[in-house]
Formats: C-alpha cells, sequence, structure tokens
C-alpha cells in the first residue's frame, strides 16, 4: 500500500490553514483505524513532497497530533501513532 493512500481524499487546497487540514486527516484515519498504533508516519520530506506542502506545514500538522496526543514524535527516529 501506497505510504499515504490514507490521505487520497486531501487536497492541499480548502479554506482553513492547510496544518490543521492536514492534522483533521490524519487524526480522523487513526481514529478510524486506518493508521495503526505503532505505525510510522511518513517522513515530513515524503509527506511535503507527496502533498506538495511545506515541510513547515507537515511539521505544524505533526505537532497538532502530538499534543492531542495522537501520535509521538521521536527525535531521530520519526513519528508514530
Amino acid at each position: 500500500m501506497d505510504q499515504i493512500a490514507f490521505l487520497s481524499g486531501f487536497s492541499s487546497r480548502g479554506s482553513g490553514p492547510a496544518y490543521r487540514r492536514l492534522a483533521s486527516a490524519l487524526a480522523d484515519a487513526i481514529r478510524a483505524g486506518t493508521l495503526r498504533e505503532g505505525v510510522s508516519l511518513p517522513t515530513e520530506r515524503a509527506l511535503s513532497e507527496s502533498l506538495t506542502l511545506s515541510r513547515a506545514t507537515i511539521r505544524a500538522a505533526y505537532r497538532q497530533l502530538a499534543d492531542e496526543g495522537l501520535i509521538e514524535i521521536k527525535p531521530g527516529s520519526g513519528h508514530y501513532v
């Protein structure tokens, strides 16, 4: 499975900040069980290139998810559900 197939419906265009929309799409995938506990999320660079968003936007979305307790950020290792 493509590493970002779970975001197939995400669009970089829309209302509101892109990082919030991305965080919401990722949170929906986590809550729906599409992204299961222990799964490694795509790197900031890979997701940035795939979605044509800046790495800062990806980083902000991941930070929001970490603040909500949905993912864990492990410096030097990655981002995990």
